[in-house]
């Protein structure tokens, strides 16, 4: 989970078991945590870097919480909440990034690391609330960085601005 202390302010969460209050909080339309209608929306202002970034996670309220934070800091969001169906928008979407939980509910996300990493250069961030040994795999699977839950927000962007230029520089090379 991620502090809420988001710019602009979204509202208020409890970090702990109590609820998570927002007017900007999304609900899930057509399988998606995101409405259809706000997932392209483009943003307002610039920032470092604008990218479309998929999200596959299984827990509504962590989802939420990852969706709000992104698009604060002006990113476009997707959002699967299962490996098969983050698979599915990875290829119709061409996402910048993709972050990843990797306990879902039907195939792994170590599954959803190797095998986009096996044939695109799209980095991958690997969220786990597993144990050292299951982030471990997801290095070797191919992850560009783990990530152990509760998720700070300072390190999902710094993550995700790392896997961006490290992409970049690749597509460049």
């Amino acid at each position: 989970m991620l502090l809420c202390g988001t710019n602009p302010p979204v509202g208020s969460c409890d970090i702990g078991p109590g609820p998570f209050h927002s007017s900007e909080v999304t609900t899930r339309v057509d399988g998606r945590w995101d409405s259809a209608e706000n997932a392209d929306t483009a943003p307002v202002s610039g920032g470092d870097f604008l990218a479309k970034i998929l999200l596959i996670e299984d827990q509504h309220f962590i989802a939420r919480i990852l969706t709000i934070v992104l698009k604060a800091n002006e990113h476009t969001v997707l959002s699967a909440r299962n490996g098969e169906e983050g698979l599915a928008a990875w290829r119709s979407e061409n996402p910048h990034l993709i972050i990843t939980d990797i306990i879902l509910p039907d195939i792994s996300g170590l599954d959803v690391i190797r095998r986009v990493t096996s044939t695109s250069l799209t980095p991958v961030i690997a969220i786990t609330g597993g144990s050292k040994d299951l982030a471990d795999q997801a290095r070797q699977a191919g992850a560009f960085t783990v990530l152990l839950k509760p998720v700070e927000q300072g390190a999902l962007l710094d993550a995700i601005q790392r896997a961006l230029q490290t992409q970049s520089t690749s597509a460049i090379a």
